[in-house]
């Protein structure tokens, strides 16, 4: 069953001139319940704008956007918010964070939000800080941690209300190598043992081909789609 579904979904932008640009042209798009999908292009292709589309932070000029079994195209501000907030998590390149809060403070804010308890919001956070790793980094500063432990945090905050989609755009874009690989396992492994829906946009190809399925866009159009194979598929017979 999809999970998320774009129909002839376009994002025209005017440029100064007068000029019209589309950043997505005419996608169809369907994404199943636990798949782990990669998103790759170029810079302008139109990658980012889809996350957008995705995670309701942005709206398409044409087509209609399901996601989660809510219609986002048509949905208000305040619904957009609650749709967001129980259905998305979102880990950026930049991680936004507060740099004098503690990791535990960051992973607490969407469940302040959801006007969760502080005890209660308090509790989760220390839970999901424990899945990433960072059971002993609760009460740090994020200006005092290393670039992997703050995305990490981050990952933290994203699955504090056990979201039902993940949505990362370049989340190992500002980490070396090791630790980029870190976080992409880390990716897979709630993917797998929590079956959410992680999809992921990076323009890395080496990155993107840690996914189960891949979707190559250029100039707003769907390129190509496919199945990645695992290691080792290629020896079953």
């Amino acid at each position: 069953m999809a999970i998320i579904s774009l129909k002839n979904v376009s994002k025209i932008y005017r440029t100064a001139a007068g000029e019209q640009l589309a950043a997505l042209d005419n996608v169809n798009l369907e994404i199943e319940e636990g798949e782990f999908v990669a998103v790759v292009g170029e810079s302008g292709s139109g990658k980012t704008t889809l996350l957008n589309m995705i995670g309701g932070l942005d709206q398409p000029t044409e087509g209609s956007v399901l996601v989660d079994s809510h219609d986002i195209t048509s949905a208000g501000d305040r619904e957009l918010s609650l749709f967001r907030n129980r259905s998305i998590g979102f880990i950026f390149q930049s991680f936004h964070l507060q740099p004098l809060q503690t990791a535990l403070a960051n992973v607490m804010v969407p469940l302040l939000f959801a006007d969760a308890s502080w005890p209660e919001a308090r509790k989760k956070s220390e839970t999901s800080l424990g899945l990433v790793g960072l059971a002993d980094k609760v009460n740090q500063r994020a200006n005092q941690l290393s670039a992997g432990q703050c995305q990490r945090v981050a990952i933290a905050r994203a699955i504090i209300n056990s979201p039902r989609i993940l949505l990362a755009d370049e989340p190992t874009g500002n980490l070396d190598v090791h630790t980029g690989t870190d976080i992409i396992n880390l990716l897979k492994q709630i993917n797998m043992e929590q079956k959410t829906t992680v999809l992921l946009v990076t323009h890395e190809r080496d990155v993107a081909s840690q996914a189960q399925r891949m979707i190559t866009i250029k100039e707003g159009l769907i390129i190509s789609d496919a199945a990645i194979k695992a290691e080792g598929d290629e020896n079953k017979q």
